[in-house]
């Protein structure tokens, strides 16, 4: 379905019917009604110019309020807490992401995570994380819309394209390590690391978004049990959930975010879900098909109660046993004689033969890379520092960009971390009441009806497009045009 987005002139004064406002557009001819709803009048039409009968939808006192303009946004995604359209914003003349936030507060849990998401962002400053440009409060009381930065497209329509060479999935990996090891300096997890909440434009740079679920794990002086709380499970997608999660530990740390980039790494080196298990068994059953069953002391790093009797009734399903020894895993993925030795010697295979053999022309570089991330052991999965120096990415945290490829120059800037823990207005472990997130937020927001408009002042003193008072102050002007149609 084709639609076209027609606007009236304002200058002209309007016309006495909807038929003599068609003849603004000479190319339509109006027929009949068809049927009316809350915001408008849909009209049968006869196109001139291809001959053909359209369906016009007259929408009346377009962005008369935020709420009506929101039924004529163009809808991005839909997440737990709200839905995300592209708009235009008439003040910087780019497109912006709007993500209306339904209902704030409703219950407790909600409110705080709402929070949270909103703090930590207003909080960090690092080119790949995506831009809060403005918390907006919905006059209706109860609605908060985040105005943030726009990007065309997410990693998951680009892995499933499979458009990026081995160049640009480097560089990729980089900016992502680089975001995790600014977020972990500061004691912060995302805790949702996906494809789909990772933004990516046109020059291959990469924007970490949605941090609904991201939490500060920093030691609290205010709160004596903040070291012995327990974790929620019910964090990121299933597929990208990391081992220690789907046992239910009680804690965990930064690591999650690793073995969820490495799911991540996988899926665009695959171009699909590396463990697309339908249930917390059945991804653990994924994942040991394809890692093997973790040794003991890997389960005890779990330190989850029920750990040891999960995996090995899945090893009694796969026939397989709980390994006692422990086996050095080669770093050189590309030796044949290693590969040979650790093949024949079933379940104790290293991660990275057998995701060599599912993911053949890639360096080698990059298996032994993901093989270091998707390890059981938190304790032995590799963190994002450490990252930053292997061989697959360690050219860009050099500052090198791409050595010796002409088909693109990657700008690489030094890799800024926090030089503090990052600690939350209120205690993370406690729930507090509703009013004091409310507050807390709309202390850092504007009202629908107060987003002004503010443009460059002419000679004469006044401002192009918008209307000074008696007063001398701006008259309250809506700064974002929403638009349903974008090409």
């Amino acid at each position: 379905m084709t639609t076209t987005v027609l606007k009236s002139n304002p200058s002209k004064s309007s016309p006495k019917s909807f038929e003599e406002g068609l003849l603004l557009f000479s190319r339509y001819s109006f027929k009949e009604e068809l049927g009316r709803g809350a915001y408008g009048v849909v009209y049968k039409a006869f196109d001139k110019r291809t001959k053909q009968y359209v369906a016009i939808k007259k929408v009346k006192a377009f962005g008369s309020t935020t709420r009506d303009a929101q039924k004529i946004f163009q809808e991005l995604g839909r997440g737990a807490y709200g839905v995300v359209y592209k708009a235009f914003d008439k003040r910087t003349k780019q497109y912006v992401a709007i993500k209306k936030v339904k209902a704030f507060g409703s219950t407790t849990r909600d409110a705080q995570k709402i929070f949270r998401e909103i703090y930590l962002l207003k909080t960090f400053k690092h080119y790949n994380i995506v831009k809060l440009l403005n918390v907006v409060k919905a006059d209706n009381e109860t609605d908060v819309y985040l105005v943030f930065e726009y990007m065309a497209a997410d990693l998951r329509a680009v892995c499933k394209a499979r458009i990026l060479e081995s160049i640009h999935i480097q560089y990729v990996m980089f900016q992502l390590v680089a975001t995790l090891a600014y977020l972990h300096s500061g004691d912060v997890i995302h805790r949702d690391i996906k494809p789909a909440n990772i933004l990516i434009d046109s020059c291959c740079a990469c924007k970490l978004a949605d941090f609904g679920l991201a939490r500060s794990i920093a030691k609290d002086s205010r709160d004596e049990f903040s070291d012995k709380e327990i974790m929620t499970d019910h964090i990121a997608t299933r597929w990208y959930r990391a081992p220690e999660i789907l046992v239910s530990a009680p804690q965990y740390g930064p690591s999650v975010d690793m073995w969820s980039l490495g799911c991540t790494f996988a899926e665009l080196l695959l171009g699909r879900a590396l463990f697309p298990g339908s249930s917390n068994i059945n991804q653990l059953t994924r994942i040991v098909k394809m890692i093997g069953l973790p040794f003991e002391r890997e389960i005890a790093d779990f330190e989850a109660p029920r750990a040891k009797e999960i995996l090995i009734s899945i090893g009694c399903d796969l026939k397989q046993r709980v390994p006692t020894r422990t086996v050095t895993i080669p770093e050189i993925a590309s030796c044949p004689a290693l590969k040979a030795r650790f093949a024949k010697s079933a379940p104790l295979a290293s991660t990275f033969s057998k995701l060599a053999r599912l993911i053949p022309d890639v360096p080698s570089s990059a298996i032994d890379f993901l093989a270091r991330l998707l390890k059981y052991s938190p304790k032995d999965r590799m963190t994002a520092l450490d990252a930053l120096h292997h061989p697959f990415i360690a050219s860009f945290a050099r500052g090198e960009g791409s050595p010796g490829r002409d088909v693109m120059s990657f700008p690489v800037a030094p890799v800024p971390l926090l030089l503090k823990p990052v600690l939350l207005p209120l205690c993370e472990r406690i729930q507090y009441p509703i009013s004091q997130y409310r507050e807390l937020v709309y202390s850092l927001s504007k009202r629908a009806s107060d987003v002004i408009l503010h443009s460059p002042k002419k000679r004469g003193g006044k401002s192009k497009g918008s209307s000074l008072s008696k007063s001398g102050s701006y008259s309250r002007v809506d700064s974002i045009s929403f638009e349903g149609s974008m090409k």
